[in-house]
């Protein structure tokens, strides 16, 4: 006997439809990077100043300048394709 959840799916993807299956994907796929990208923009900027010598401040730190710096417009996600 194993410890731990275990889930299981009878759900195909022809049961569920091709096209159910792509948007739900993609729609699932913009949930994650709009959850991801912020952060991992203030853990680049946290690795940018940590390269050039100084002392890299805090996540919280980056964060609260990069807001304050960049205005409010810069808060929002941009996805865009270049």
């Amino acid at each position: 006997m194993g410890h731990g959840f275990h889930f299981h799916f009878d759900y195909h993807v022809t049961f569920l439809g091709a096209a159910r299956t792509i948007v739900a994907g993609g729609v699932g796929g913009m949930c994650l990077w709009s959850a991801i990208f912020p952060t991992d923009v203030v853990k680049s900027r946290i690795q940018v100043e940590s390269t050039v010598g100084k002392k890299a401040p805090g996540f919280l730190v980056t964060f609260n300048h990069i807001l304050k710096s960049e205005g409010k417009k810069k808060k929002s996600v941009n996805f865009d394709v270049h």
